[in-house]
């Protein structure tokens, strides 16, 4: 009989979960919400192949002018960075983006003087497509940093905001997230000059030159992780440890820093990796303690 105001204890779903989906369906309940939408993860590995064709042009090349074949790859590779670096994404976020108020930039400017990493404009992302928490950066000369802001992290405090935008200041003073580019392309002419060697044909010569822009890209994805390390370590010796590492949670907690599918975004910022281990780095520091 059941008892006024007491809920029945009703038994389970009737149909039941398969052992699989239901352990896939806790792990999913437990990993914490750190990474980009799917389609924003695809559409950043598609962006990494979209290099290929410019590796294979300097191969073609290279090859018409009797230059060995895995150095023409590697320049076109190079090359295509420079073009998007240098010329796309300034122009695309010239046409996409408006100015920042002006007490926000005052803010940010000096913020950026005081961490070392001049801010010479900051830039605000309309929300067009969603809401999310994102804060871009690029720049044409070193030191001379470019804030790109979406329009999403109106949502942190002043002082969330100041942690979360001088952690991508911390990027940009980070030595190793500025060699990351060059490191991987190092990486990759070392693995495909001294392998390419050993091909006895040009089906062979291209598959160690694929083979060894992998290399490369995991040698700019440990320049990445590594260089996150350092970036926490200044902004938090500006705005705290315990106050970076709340912010950073809440920011990815609220919404992320990714819009889905393609995006200017994918070319500002990068994931943050490991950044539930980063985080506990950062509370564990005792309070008041200098960041080396």
């Amino acid at each position: 009989m059941a008892v006024p105001g007491v809920e029945p204890d009703l038994p389970g779903p009737l149909t039941p979960v398969p052992r699989r989906r239901r352990r896939r369906a806790e792990a999913d309940q437990a990993r914490p919400k750190f990474d980009m939408p799917d389609s924003a993860r695809y559409a950043s590995a598609a962006l990494t192949y979209l290099a290929l064709p410019a590796a294979v042009a300097g191969w073609l090349l290279a090859d018409a002018h009797e230059v060995p074949p895995q150095l023409g790859a590697v320049l076109g590779y190079a090359v295509h960075q420079l073009v998007v670096g240098l010329l796309l994404v300034p122009l695309l976020v010239r046409v996409s983006t408006v100015p920042c108020p002006e007490l926000r930039r005052g803010r940010l400017v000096a913020l950026g003087a005081a961490m070392g990493a001049p801010v010479r404009d900051v830039r605000l992302w309309p929300a067009r497509r969603g809401e999310f928490l994102g804060v871009g950066a690029y720049s044409l000369v070193p030191n001379r940093v470019h804030l790109v802001l979406a329009e999403g992290v109106t949502v942190l405090s002043p002082a969330e905001l100041d942690a979360v935008v001088a952690h991508q200041l911390g990027r940009a003073r980070s030595r190793v997230c500025q060699v990351r580019i060059p490191v991987g392309l190092m990486a990759w002419s070392g693995l495909a000059l001294g392998f390419g060697r050993l091909a006895e044909n040009w089906m062979a010569a291209a598959l160690i030159t694929l083979v060894s822009f992998l290399g490369g890209f995991f040698a700019q994805t440990w320049c990445q992780i590594v260089g996150e390390r350092q970036a926490d370590r200044h902004a938090a010796a500006v705005v705290g440890a315990r106050a970076l590492a709340d912010a950073l949670e809440r920011r990815h907690r609220l919404g992320g820093i990714y819009p889905p599918g393609f995006s200017l975004w994918l070319l500002l910022t990068y994931p943050q990796y490991l950044l539930d281990r980063r985080l506990a780095v950062l509370r564990d520091e005792p309070p008041g303690r200098p960041q080396p």
